[in-house]
């Protein structure tokens, strides 16, 4: 893997220096800028790759979240937030970022930290790897889709599985999958989640709105109360096997 281009963003030097010192002894980690506030580390994300950022949260100007929200999605780098803000670690999580490291951390935290945004970050680049082999098919069609047998939210990517543990990585989010999705056999049951229906063995309603699908592979997911009606209108538009749409119009009489 070619070394993690990293850059640092905080308002203060001693913090910045910190970091930089912890990540100087990872030869995998190359820190390709640091800045003290959010509008030049926007501008350089925009115009340069970029694989990790250490992000403070209170800083002048723009704060943490307002630089997060500048950065298109589909273009972010991986994000661990270092602050001194023990209140707001729900809502970076919920903005995707990757960790959340409360000053003062120790080395050993940081580390692990490091070990995680590593991980994720190989993924990533075997993924971009392996889709480039397969993209021009992809981009063109969706019949390269029908191997795929459900598709699960991963941060900002979407993980495609053709089994249990043999998925591809793309870069997207899945109110955009869903729409390359469109005319085929796959179906949104779950904010985070799309199945096949064609590789659905049986579907067992829970109550409370929500059904669980049985995938050929053995493998059950749950779907979102909210997408009862999604479930029901496509019962009505398709035919599915037998097994499964006798028990669904059955479910849907009662």
């Amino acid at each position: 893997m070619s070394r993690i281009k990293t850059i640092i963003i905080d308002d203060e030097q001693l913090a910045r220096k910190r970091i930089r010192r912890l990540l100087e002894h990872d030869v995998d980690i190359h820190i390709v800028a640091e800045f003290g506030e959010g509008n030049k580390a926007i501008e350089f994300i925009m115009h340069h790759q970029v694989d990790l950022v250490y992000l403070d949260i209170h800083m002048p100007k723009l704060d943490g979240f307002a630089v997060l929200k500048r950065i298109p999605e589909h273009t972010r780098p991986f994000i661990i937030f270092a602050t001194a803000d023990k209140e707001s670690a729900l809502y970076a999580y919920e903005h995707k970022a990757l960790d959340y490291l409360l000053k003062p951390f120790r080395n050993t935290r940081f580390y692990d930290s490091l070990k995680r945004a590593k991980h994720y970050i190989s993924l990533e680049k075997n993924a971009a790897s392996t889709n480039n082999e397969h993209q021009e098919g992809l981009s063109e069609t969706n019949t390269e889709y029908d191997d795929f047998i459900y598709m699960k939210t991963d941060g900002n990517y979407v993980r495609m599985y053709h089994d249990s543990s043999d998925f591809i990585l793309k870069r997207i989010t899945m109110a955009e999958m869903e729409e390359e999705l469109k005319g085929t056999t796959f179906l949104r049951i779950h904010r985070s989640i799309c199945v096949n229906m064609y590789f659905v063995k049986h579907v067992l309603y829970l109550g409370n709105s929500e059904y669980q699908f049985e995938l050929s592979f053995g493998e059950t997911v749950r779907s979102g109360r909210s997408y009862r009606h999604m479930i029901s209108e496509y019962i009505d538009q398709n035919k599915l096997s037998s097994a499964v749409s006798t028990e669904l119009r059955t479910i849907k009489k009662n």
